[in-house]
């Protein structure tokens, strides 16, 4: 009995260990672990990061294509208006020369100014021979609104005719691309349509039924023109232009400068709306 005591004291230490580290254990609180948690949320983070860094340079990207293509239409415009600008300069002397065989050299003189405006705006872009020529219809423009303002109609219209003959000369030399002239001859048409028809309202308004009529006439010639080769909603605005511009030539003709007025200004308003103004 004696040697058995100290084996029961060891089992009693033993069992009273044991139970403490289980009473430890099950009193204990979870720690949960953050560790792959936090690992994920930075992934995450890094992720959306990446995302609108993504989405950034998407956007970066966009703006300089944006900003390539308005300056490509930037680059496109000037030889657009440097048609139109001829076309509008040799039309406006034409009326010049018309109106100074007639012996109104105010006339004369009020379309030589318009003329010269336009051919001095063509000059600036164009180089070479057409620049050469549209030099010396500026200077024969001149010349022109200078006698016309002197009531020198038969001189005037002497210059008149020299600036159209190298007007025209410039417009043959600028020639050198048949289809690109061709795709913008309708822009063109319409340019010089509706600068007539503005002429045509601004006569009317002073009740020149007849000389209203005469910018009508050209008027349609040009609407026509463009309508022939547009497509969709422009050529149904030109329509309409056309449809009111006959109207405007028949009163004009009847010396109903108002009504003609009227007619002339809603062709003004459908070959804008056929242009996008």
């Amino acid at each position: 009995m004696i040697r058995i005591k100290p084996y029961k004291n060891i089992l009693s230490l033993t069992l009273l260990t044991v139970a403490t580290l289980f009473a430890g254990t099950a009193t204990a609180k979870y720690i949960p672990y953050k560790g792959s948690a936090a690992a994920g949320e930075k992934a995450i983070e890094s992720t959306e990061a990446t995302s609108k860094q993504t989405i950034q340079t998407i956007d970066d990207k966009g703006s300089a294509a944006a900003a390539e293509k308005a300056i490509e239409s930037t680059e496109a415009t000037p030889k657009k208006s440097t048609e139109v600008h001829s076309a509008q300069a040799l039309e406006h002397a034409k009326v010049a020369a018309t109106h100074g065989k007639a012996g109104h050299a105010s006339v004369l003189t009020e379309h030589a100014k318009v003329a010269l405006e336009h051919a001095q705006a063509a000059e600036q872009v164009l180089e070479g021979k057409p620049k050469a020529h549209l030099t010396e219809a500026v200077t024969h423009l001149n010349e022109a609104i200078k006698h016309g303002n002197m009531d020198h109609a038969d001189v005037a219209t002497e210059h008149v005719n020299e600036a159209i003959t190298h007007l025209e000369t410039a417009a043959q030399a600028t020639e050198a691309q048949p289809a690109e002239a061709t795709e913008k001859s309708p822009e063109a048409h319409s340019a010089q349509a509706l600068e007539h028809a503005t002429v045509a309202v601004t006569h009317g308004k002073a009740g020149h039924a007849s000389v209203l009529t005469e910018h009508a006439k050209v008027a349609l010639e040009h609407a026509q023109a463009a309508e022939q080769v547009l497509k969709g909603e422009a050529k149904a605005h030109l329509a309409e232009a056309i449809t009111h511009l006959n109207e405007a030539i028949k009163h004009g003709n009847m010396d109903h400068a108002d009504v003609a007025t009227e007619h002339v200004n809603e062709a003004i308003t459908h070959i804008k709306a056929s242009i996008g103004e």
